[in-house]
């Protein structure tokens, strides 16, 4: 849920660590600014609530005007982000290098010019090893204005011109480095908006995006980051059109580049258990098992390890590794270990729930559906479906909520709620034909539900018309795009259990394991 800006301070005290609290009251206690003990009070009150309730707090503080309250706050606010900032300095390699920016700048000053130029090589040389170009580039210029000031020679001058050289080519790379960004970005927004391509228009926005120049020859990128990009990039267009043996390819090799610079590793976490989780989707929709499992391996060690487990952003990004794996024991039908999964990534998900995107929100939800109807608990599979269908705010992927609303018929079909099944229908069939998001796998499916179930009286009559629907929407999928629709829901493997009395969880398991 949204919060008003009233309720800023109180998220940001209850996200502080206790090593981060402690280092917060030591720093405000050494009166940095203004009167330490009145912000110190404060922001104890604060902690100390469970939810926050400004009115009671403002009472506590007798005399304080409104005005002043709200100055306090501001200021106990700015003074928090303050020793956030200086805790962790040392933390990534970004903030190192503009600190040691910031202190050359400071002995730049000074005129100690023999300290500013050792410490201008030794930050060049970190910005070198991490492929920091807009860094470099304020290095380099620092090195020219220490040039300058020198005693003019002519090994001076050609010394400037090649930093001048050098500032330009590091200004190329880095532009490259930013359009990639961009170019994956965009790439990245067709799977926000819907997940895999449902619209012909889009496959073709997405074909033309990939003609761009720097995304035609992997060997023409010379640096880590335009290489991390070009890989990215193709992984994920070969995804959205459900190429999976070739989106493999190219995550297997983003993976490996990653790893084998572990200093991009230390230093950036997130990207890496995001490559580690679409190599698993990859090795999921290849059906290399092994390979799954020893990637996800890497997740757990993560998981148990306080130095990524502690840290908020890491810990959902490893979340949503095992929320792929989830996906995997869904397509592989094996519902009970998805079910384990889940109970043992509950909690953790809970305390992260308020923070998250609500289209990964909304992912999770439909995941932990699919997992408890596999399993046969219909009624937890409908809570988990309820709260996408039920939900109102804006910001939740299409195709999650189109797939959401199929589902729920289904459900309520396996849970002979017939009264509600009518009633949904009508809905469902408003709410997507609104959107123009149906697939024909889908219209075929909404027609069935609506027109001819109702008229199958007799247990042979249902089984002959489950094979009708499930001949007709065989037939739709040798169209790769149709086939799409199945990614969300395995309507064939649903009907082939209706039809042979078989449970979804066998038919799945199998199907999995003979389409090797």
């Amino acid at each position: 849920m949204p919060r008003s800006a009233s309720e800023d301070i109180y998220t940001l005290i209850q996200s502080l660590s206790k090593a981060e609290k402690r280092y917060f009251k030591l720093y405000a206690s050494l009166g940095v600014s203004g009167p330490a003990a009145s912000y110190l009070q404060l922001f104890d009150a604060i902690e100390r609530q469970k939810k926050y309730d400004e009115p009671r707090i403002v009472r506590k503080f007798k005399g304080v005007s409104p005005l002043q309250f709200a100055n306090r706050k501001k200021h106990l606010y700015g003074l928090i982000l303050e020793s956030l900032r200086l805790y962790h300095s040392d933390r990534s390699v970004d903030a190192k290098l503009w600190n040691n920016l910031c202190q050359i700048e400071v002995l730049y000053d000074k005129q100690l010019m023999g300290q500013c130029r050792k410490l201008i090589q030794k930050t060049r040389q970190i910005a070198g090893q991490y492929g920091k170009h807009r860094i470099l580039q304020e290095i380099i210029t620092w090195e020219e204005r220490l040039l300058v000031e020198t005693i003019a020679s002519e090994k001076n001058e050609e010394e400037i011109r090649a930093l001048y050289e050098e500032n330009l080519r590091q200004n190329e790379l880095a532009r490259n480095v930013t359009v990639l960004r961009q170019l994956l970005n965009d790439t990245v927004k067709f799977f926000r908006k819907g997940g895999l391509l449902r619209t012909r228009e889009g496959m073709e926005q997405l074909k033309e995006l990939m003609k761009h120049p720097l995304l035609q020859d992997e060997k023409k990128l010379g640096t880590y980051h335009e290489r991390y990009h070009f890989l990215s990039i193709w992984g994920m267009y070969y995804m959205l059109i459900s190429d999976w043996k070739s989106s493999y390819v190219f995550r297997k090799k983003h993976l490996e580049l990653i790893e084998a610079h572990p200093h991009h590793i230390a230093d950036s976490p997130r990207l890496y258990i995001s490559a580690l989780n679409s190599y698993i989707l990859c090795c999921e929709y290849t059906h290399r098992a092994g390979e799954l499992e020893r990637t996800f391996g890497k997740v757990r060690a993560m998981l148990n390890d306080p130095v990524y487990a502690n840290k908020h952003a890491v810990r959902f990004r490893l979340l949503g590794c095992c929320g792929s794996v989830l996906h995997y024991y869904i397509h592989s039908g094996e519902y009970k270990k998805g079910v384990e999964l889940f109970e043992q990534i509950e909690g953790a998900f809970g305390r992260l729930n308020p923070d998250i995107s609500k289209s990964a929100e909304m992912s999770f939800y439909y995941t932990f559906a699919y997992i408890y109807f596999g399993a046969g608990d219909l009624r937890k599979s409908l809570f988990w479906l309820n709260k996408i269908i039920n939900d109102t705010e804006a910001g939740v992927r299409d195709d999650i909520l189109v797939s959401a609303r199929l589902f729920n018929l289904i459900l309520h079909y396996e849970l002979g709620n017939e009264s509600l099944i009518e009633y949904n229908v009508k809905s469902t069939y408003r709410y997507l034909l609104a959107r123009n998001r149906l697939f024909r796998i889908e219209t075929i499916l909404l027609e069935f539900i609506r027109k001819k179930m109702p008229r199958s009286g007799s247990k042979k009559e249902m089984l002959d018309a489950f094979r009708e629907l499930k001949g007709q929407i065989e037939a739709l999928t040798a169209d790769p795009f149709e086939r799409k629709a199945l990614e969300y829901f395995d309507y064939v493997s649903w009907l082939e259990g209706k039809i042979s009395g078989t449970p979804f969880a066998e038919v799945m398991k199998r199907k999995y394991h003979s389409t090797r």
